[in-house]
């Protein structure tokens, strides 16, 4: 996957927690607001409606008729002996008022606030008031056609939508800035201790992504110099086996010829070897070979037609050509390992080669019983043999398996292993 479709993806999941979470904390302010309202507007209604009808019950005290010529389909007041009944019914918040009506109407004097009974009843168009306050003769009946208690206003609706919005990109914007580089910091320190001259990053972005990036640089420094350091040390003691490796061997020649001659000839061609192939694992881990796009199935046709030449069994099937990224040398050597693997335990070998437009398989099979595959982490460490003669002969040094797993790590595959009916198969899977 490219750079920027790993930086798209990134800010792609971490927008859409951010739109979420904005969207259900947009929704309870907005929700939460429009309680606060409706239990405002709510109180203050309830109390001019009180303070209202007293004062016109007060001026008809003397003349109850008036109260019905008064009162009109969205204010009426009437006298009764015996208080209504409360419904089942009501607006789940009308005690949240109570505490706004009864104090007003203790400063307007009224001495029976307490006893004051009210509620809202909401229907699907409107809602009504329901006062019921003790008055001479029975009870003072007020019923008025109360505020909108539905729903916020559209005006503030709108505003804190849009206030939410731009809030939303304010910080989409800071979020963009900040993960747009962490995919290329992630790819970077894929390649630390994988290729040999890995460059610094360049140092932008906010202030805590450069102080990232400064401790990555440094730490990507340090990680080269010891490589390096390691390499040379590796070299120097190489030259200085190898050369008294040669004074054996030249004073080996001034004997005469014996079983003990052929033997310590042997046990030097065995450590040349070894030597060999030790500072080759050791080295490999960083690498200047450029990965190019490489025909894997004409790649693995040409190692089996060279293994086959040598009078090896080997067979090759193959699809369509398969083309990955790779460094070929590389890859041409984890391959030959598995391949040499598989004929020396199994005695012959078959390749095959699928995939799709995402990942490349590539089989190797003998017919060799191969081993657990819950060994598979043994078989691949370095230096380590499952097969237990310890001849270099018949096992080899125990790096083959290393050595390809290494690379095809580097190229961000995975090594597996499986039985089968009648063989061992080990399967490299590559992302095209």
């Amino acid at each position: 996957m490219s750079e920027a479709a790993l930086t798209g993806s990134l800010f792609s999941r971490v927008a859409i927690g951010i739109v979420v979470g904005f969207l259900l904390l947009h929704g309870g302010t907005v929700l939460y607001l429009n309680h606060e309202k409706m239990v405002a507007e709510a109180g203050v209604f309830a109390a001019g409606t009180a303070e209202r009808a007293l004062t016109i019950a007060e001026a008809a005290r003397e003349q109850p008729d008036l109260l019905g010529l008064l009162s009109t389909p969205a204010f009426e007041l009437s006298v009764i002996q015996e208080p209504l009944q409360r419904p089942d019914r009501v607006w789940p918040h009308s005690e949240e008022i109570g505490a706004v009506l009864t104090g007003r109407l203790t400063e307007l004097g009224f001495e029976a606030a307490d006893e004051v009974r009210f509620w809202y009843a909401a229907d699907r168009r409107n809602t009504r008031l329901v006062l019921q306050l003790p008055w001479p003769g029975g009870w003072l009946i007020v019923r008025a056609l109360g505020p909108d208690a539905r729903g916020h206003t559209a005006v503030a609706t709108v505003w804190t939508t849009l206030l939410a919005t731009l809030i939303l990109f304010a910080v989409l914007a800071a979020t963009r800035r900040f993960t747009r580089l962490l995919p290329e910091i992630a790819d970077a320190a894929e390649q630390v201790g994988r290729t040999a001259d890995p460059g610094p990053l360049e140092s932008r972005g906010p202030r805590e992504l450069k102080r990232l990036i400064a401790a990555f640089n440094t730490m990507q420094a340090r990680v080269k110099r010891l490589l390096a350091e390691r390499n040379t040390m590796l070299g120097a003691v190489s030259h200085d086996i190898r050369t008294l490796v040669t004074r054996l061997k030249l004073r080996l020649e001034s004997m005469p010829e014996s079983e003990t001659r052929a033997a310590c000839e042997r046990d030097i061609d065995d450590i040349t070897v070894l030597l060999s192939e030790s500072l080759d694992y050791a080295r490999n881990e960083a690498t200047d070979e450029q990965a190019e796009p490489v025909d894997l199935n004409a790649l693995l046709e040409t190692l089996a037609d060279d293994w086959a030449d040598q009078g090896s069994d080997v067979s090759f099937s193959g699809a369509a050509p398969l083309v990955a990224t790779v460094q070929p040398a590389a890859m041409r050597r984890a391959l030959g390992n598995l391949l040499e693997n598989a004929l020396r335990y199994g005695g012959s070998a078959s390749i095959r080669l699928s995939g799709d437009e995402h990942t490349v398989h590539v089989d190797v099979i003998d017919p060799g019983e191969g081993f657990e595959p819950e060994r598979a982490e043994q078989a691949m460490a370095p230096f380590e043999r499952l097969e237990g003669s310890r001849s270099r002969h018949t096992g080899g040094a125990g790096l083959g398996l290393a050595i390809a797993r290494r690379i095809v790590e580097r190229h961000r595959g995975t090594i597996d292993f499986r039985r089968e009916r009648g063989g061992f198969r080990v399967r490299v899977s590559l992302p095209v």
